[in-house]
């Protein structure tokens, strides 16, 4: 607490570094995959799908944060909503990426699915739904490169 003005700003401080271990597993996935967002999009949500399997995985602190910070303007709702933000336009570059018809509406369908394994893993101790998360964004994925 000494380190920050008030515990708003210590709470942001911990949604950045937060921010930073999902952009780390992000990260990971499309580094394991260069050139192949198909892949790199499976490679994460498959991970995500095993993180979110584990008893101890909470969700996101990010989402939890815009849940429970629900007013307006307030610095922990802003560093959420700035933090999703990004992760929507993240995943719309990689659906343009795959040259899908719709990419805008892969991609907002893509952070649907991230949100709903982020919200189920709080809703139930065992047999999450999270941990169908990959193979439902890989199914969502083929689907709209069908109907391209």
């Amino acid at each position: 607490y000494r380190t920050y003005r008030s515990k708003d700003e210590l709470t942001v401080a911990v949604l950045q570094e937060s921010g930073e271990t999902f952009w780390a597993y992000f990260n990971e996935a499309l580094d394991a995959h260069p050139g192949d967002p198909r892949a790199q999009l499976l490679a994460f949500f498959a991970a995500l799908a095993e993180r979110s399997a584990e008893e101890a995985y909470r969700g996101c602190p990010l989402s939890n944060a815009a849940v429970e910070y629900p007013q307006k303007g307030h610095i922990a709702r802003a560093a959420a909503q700035g933090h999703k933000g990004d992760v929507r336009q993240n995943l719309r570059a990689k659906a343009r990426e795959l040259g899908v018809a719709n990419p805008d509406g892969l991609g907002d369908a893509l952070l649907l699915l991230l949100e709903g394994a982020y919200l189920t893993t709080q809703l139930f101790d065992t047999g999450r739904p999270s941990a169908e998360v990959g193979r439902a964004a890989e199914a969502l994925i083929d689907a709209y490169r069908a109907a391209s």
